[in-house]
């Protein structure tokens, strides 16, 4: 690898792109929006954001915006605007794309692929022929426009993908963007320790708050996007060489136990202890190390718990079925699966069911879309699950911080999938939007790899293979290097010439 000395045109572009100011004013303006108590000098602050985000991202560079949009996806409550509930990444990500479109025009770079844009091509056509058909026989009560928001979404969430594939593409990015990953994270578990017992609490008795985020936010989704950056965090914990990343990480973890534990979200209990388990399991050489983990945390979730209503709360997961939030979720579960008998090819039309009736999104998906957009669904979820196994063995031998971010991408997936059976989760902004930011930092890494793999197959290749008769030449050694020579005719030597004997 070339040292980045020899390398005039990535100074330039440093020199041009100055990211950790950038970043350091996008954080101060997205403190000012999340911490101020005045609802207009919040609301300035996040308009200020957005109009900082489109200047730098058009200006600057576009990966200033992609710090913007971590930290809109962190903060960001729901804003009721024009009849629909929009949040600050819904303009941020329009300025991100309009850059790109120019970025791409300047540079005439190619554009990569995405490992699931065929699926989401047609999960899109399955959702946009499902609304159509609910509008047409009129099988539900809402609106055409309700369900083309739903499908906006989508589309909307393979953007993100789709820009960040193509925009970050060297791994030092990747690296930089996994940092403000975590960063933007912090925000919100810095967030969740300002609000314990203020305003952004839902009130569940006598006993205490619960912590939910911010407006328009249930405690069970926070706990879902809470479970995805943790296990992120613990994989990379598990993985990494560098002792300082681990510290770091380590604190991370320390810091963001507290506000999972008062969201009281039993689903999320259960998502982060399955997903527990599953680590144990691929990583076997660290079992005990695992155990020992497992124990210092219930030990430290019993002193946190004493005198809250967090181990009560904890203590009701195996009676579930005797709790009535339980009993009330199956009730609506059973509706809608009434209505799913209706149309169970194509579904009633996303949006047709509310996120808050029923929190399932197995149910939510296969109602809404039928039997084929659900199994177009479980694809897109099982490429992402084989692309980040994929990337986990290309990279665990080479480096530690990608093979460990690899791996808790498998594993937040693997937390959201445990999460799902109770919560929207595969639907939500707040869990989706920085999955597929994750996911596409995933598949630049596994693109790079890739590359670089088949790169070094080909060096081997024998050039000759379809002159030698073999069909199967990239698995052919390279030619000898004297092979011209040693096909050369070589000609005979001619014998001496007789010499007369003199009599």
């Amino acid at each position: 690898m070339l040292p980045i000395a020899a390398n005039p045109r990535h100074l330039t572009e440093r020199a041009r792109s100055p990211l950790l100011p950038a970043a350091v004013v996008v954080g101060v303006v997205g403190a000012l929006a999340l911490f101020s108590e005045s609802e207009g000098l919040r609301n300035f602050g996040m308009m200020l954001l957005c109009v900082v985000t489109g200047l730098l991202s058009l200006v600057l560079d576009i990966r200033v915006g992609f710090i913007s949009l971590l930290v809109a996806i962190s903060i960001s409550p729901d804003i009721e605007m024009w009849g629909m509930e929009l949040r600050l990444e819904d303009f941020i990500i329009p300025f991100l794309g309009i850059a790109w479109a120019v970025r791409h025009m300047a540079r005439r770079e190619e554009m990569r692929p995405t490992v699931v844009g065929r699926a989401y091509a047609v999960l899109f056509g399955v959702s946009l022929f499902s609304a159509v058909m609910a509008w047409f026989m009129a099988t539900q009560k809402m609106s055409f426009g309700t369900s083309m928001f739903h499908i906006l979404k989508i589309v909307e969430y393979f953007l993100i993908l789709f820009l960040v594939v193509n925009v970050i593409r060297d791994l030092r990015d990747v690296k930089l963007f996994i940092a403000f990953l975590f960063l933007a994270s912090f925000l919100l578990f810095i967030f969740g320790y300002f609000q314990i017992g203020g305003a952004y609490t839902e009130s569940i008795g006598p006993t205490g708050g619960r912590l939910s985020g911010p407006k328009g936010e249930t405690s069970n989704i926070l706990g879902g996007y809470f479970v995805f950056h943790m296990v992120i965090a613990l994989a990379m914990v598990w993985t990494i060489e560098q002792s300082r990343y681990r510290t770091l990480l380590v604190l991370y973890l320390l810091i963001a136990v507290y506000p999972f534990l008062k969201t009281l979200s039993r689903s999320s209990y259960v998502s982060l202890m399955g997903t527990l388990v599953i680590c144990a399991l691929l990583l076997k050489r660290g079992f005990w190390k695992f155990l020992m983990a497992m124990v210092v945390a219930g030990i430290v979730f019993s002193i946190l718990a004493e005198g809250s209503p967090i181990l009560e709360r904890a203590s009701t997961i195996f009676s579930f079925q005797q709790e009535s939030s339980w009993q009330a979720r199956t009730f609506a579960w059973k509706a809608a699966m009434r209505k799913f008998w209706t149309s169970p090819a194509f579904g009633t039309g996303p949006g047709s069911v509310a996120l808050g009736d029923v929190d399932n999104e197995y149910v939510k998906t296969i109602v809404e879309i039928g039997i084929i957009g659900m199994g177009v669904f479980l694809y897109i979820v099982w490429r992402f699950l084989g692309t980040a196994l994929a990337t986990w063995r290309l990279t665990r031998e080479k480096d530690s911080v990608l093979a460990g971010f690899s791996m808790g991408v498998f594993l937040g997936i693997a937390g959201l999938l445990i999460h799902g059976v109770a919560a929207t989760s595969w639907t939500t902004i707040r869990t989706m939007e920085p999955f597929y930011f994750a996911a596409g930092l995933l598949v630049s890494i596994f693109l790079h790899y890739q590359h670089q793999t088949e790169r070094e197959k080909t060096s081997h290749a024998d050039p000759y293979w379809f002159w030698n008769g073999n069909s199967r030449g990239r698995e052919r050694a390279a030619p000898h290097p004297d092979r011209r020579r040693r096909r050369r005719r070589v000609e005979p030597e001619q014998a001496p010439a007789p010499v007369m004997e003199t009599i």
